[in-house]
């Protein structure tokens, strides 16, 4: 109602007032939050909704326009929160004319949200009062208030954070982890987990698969096929999640803490902790195991050998070869175009950069080819009976599952042969024969009067200019090409290897040579 009168200074001019009605009723609200899902705060949060409700139905000239509430929720952000979402909406639809709130830490941990949406509301014409603080957002009077105890609020919570970093590092030191959700896990309580039979059974299944050669999409394939439910109860398995299982220490009894940290507790941006950017607490033997350790240790060397972040894929002899003159690991590289087959040379002792820079071997490289027909060649040695036994190792056996159960090691105590130490004990020494000069490991080209000399001896081969050119070409790729990626160094890879089996005397096996130290 707007009430005109007749300016006491000035007759000719009127005035025009409003007087808000006597009996007009307003629209009052009500935000409640926790920040936990904690016995005391839901009783907490019980405690506030019946309080405000009884408060604001019996005052007069109020009514009641609703409580809105978030249970568990972080006041960091606004945009997770649907009880307070849903009073915004409210207010901009006239529904709401004041909002009551505890303090503005229950209303806001963030400056910026805080602010912003205190002024959409004095937009709207509504205000926000804070009963602890006793602050009203009726004027812009106290705006310099709400921002200094929003700051403090905002400063809370970042000490809140580190103070629950600590916390956890220190239960992790002693061996005490809490219970996140884990396929093939269950939880009776916070210090015991169970193995869940049906699950575990589909973890076991996912390893043996993934040991025997099948891919990430197939295996996603066959859970699909047979119906099996995925971790999150969908219907369709994805690779993602199968990595992700394939990587977890939890199955074979350990736990690995802070595999990621928040570096900003209000945007809650977490990173992944590689290379212990924050210190990691490895706990062995926290509980029962759902596959055996040797398996899982086979299976993280061949997702590291195939994974193409890593540079070049290294299945199957990474972690086998080792180099002749330094005894570092030895690496696959891809020769040049004109060449186009795969090789081996030595990986260096960990330096990034090209291979120049990472170790002081001479250039060379071991055709894959020629390692295939050595291995061939050597488990032809083996008695029949003993071959009978691993089954037949031809072409399509050669897989990186049986060259890892046979095989200990793989050296070159010359070019022109190959050690291969077995897992069951013995060695075998083969010989390599190389089709061509070109395909020698380490090749010294010479030109004398015209004639191209290969190792010592003249080319007689069809057009050696240009044999001695693919030969230069390749063994410069060997001494300058980046054979790993910088970011992501190869030497970083774990060098997972095998328990040793115990020997059995009534089926260990009779392999020709004797062992020798290598």
């Amino acid at each position: 109602m707007i009430e005109m009168g007749t300016s006491p200074i000035n007759p000719r001019v009127t005035t025009f007032t409003r007087v808000p009605p006597a009996m007009e009723t307003l629209r009052v609200a009500a935000y409640c939050r926790v920040s936990t899902k904690l016995e005391a705060q839901q009783s907490s949060l019980a405690a506030q909704i019946d309080y405000y409700r009884t408060r604001i139905e019996r005052q007069p000239g109020w009514a009641l326009a609703g409580v809105y509430s978030d249970d568990g929720l972080s006041a960091t952000t606004t945009g997770n929160r649907p009880g307070f979402l849903r009073m915004m909406e409210d207010a901009k639809a006239g529904r709401i004319g004041r909002i009551l709130v505890k303090s503005i830490s229950r209303f806001s941990r963030r400056v910026e949200d805080l602010m912003e949406s205190v002024n959409t509301l004095r937009k709207l014409d509504v205000s926000v009062y804070f009963e602890q603080e006793q602050i009203s957002t009726d004027t812009m009077d106290n705006d310099v208030l709400i921002l200094v105890h929003g700051l403090f609020a905002q400063n809370e919570i970042q000490a809140l954070s580190d103070n629950m970093k600590v916390a956890r590092r220190m239960r992790a030191e002693k061996g005490i982890v809490q219970f996140n959700k884990t396929y093939g896990f269950r939880c009776c309580d916070k210090a015991h987990w169970e193995i869940d039979p049906e699950e575990a059974n589909v973890v076991r299944r996912i390893f043996a698969e993934y040991a025997a050669g099948f891919s990430l999409t197939k295996i996603c394939a066959r859970l699909n096929e047979s119906g099996i439910p995925s971790p999150g109860g969908e219907e369709r398995w994805y690779a993602k999640s199968i990595s992700q299982m394939l990587h977890n220490e939890k199955y074979i009894g350990h736990v690995l803490t802070q595999k990621t940290y928040v570096i900003d507790p209000l945007n809650h941006t977490k990173v992944w902790n590689r290379n212990a950017q924050v210190q990691q607490y490895y706990i062995r033997d926290h509980h029962a195991p759902v596959i055996q350790e040797e398996i899982f240790q086979q299976v993280q060397l061949f997702m590291a050998a195939k994974d193409c972040h890593r540079g070049i894929q290294q299945f199957p002899y990474y972690g086998l070869l080792t180099c002749p003159f330094c005894g570092a690991g030895m690496v696959r590289i891809k020769l040049p175009k004109n060449n186009r087959s795969y090789a081996w040379t030595c990986g260096g002792k960990g330096d990034s950069g090209p291979r120049k820079n990472r170790s002081k071997c001479p250039a060379y490289y071991v055709m894959e080819q020629y390692i295939d027909q050595g291995i061939r060649a050597a488990f032809d040695t083996l008695p029949l009976k003993d071959r009978v036994t691993y089954h037949l190792f031809g072409k399509q056996a050669l897989n990186g599952w049986k060259i890892h159960h046979l095989i200990r090691s793989l050296s070159f105590d010359g070019w022109n042969q190959m050690r291969v130490d077995w897992r069951a004990g013995g060695f075998a020494e083969v010989p390599l024969r190389y089709k061509k000069h070109s395909d020698f490991p380490q090749t010294s080209i010479e030109k004398r009067e015209g004639h191209y000399i290969f190792n010592g001896n003249p080319v007689t081969e069809h057009n050696p200019p240009l044999q001695a050119k693919c030969v230069r070409n390749c063994q410069k790729a060997v001494r300058n090409a980046l054979i790993i990626n910088p970011e992501a160094n190869e030497a970083q890879v774990p060098m997972v290897k095998m328990q040793d089996e115990p020997a059995d005397a009534e089926s260990s096996l009779r392999f020709s040579g004797e062992k020798k130290g290598v």
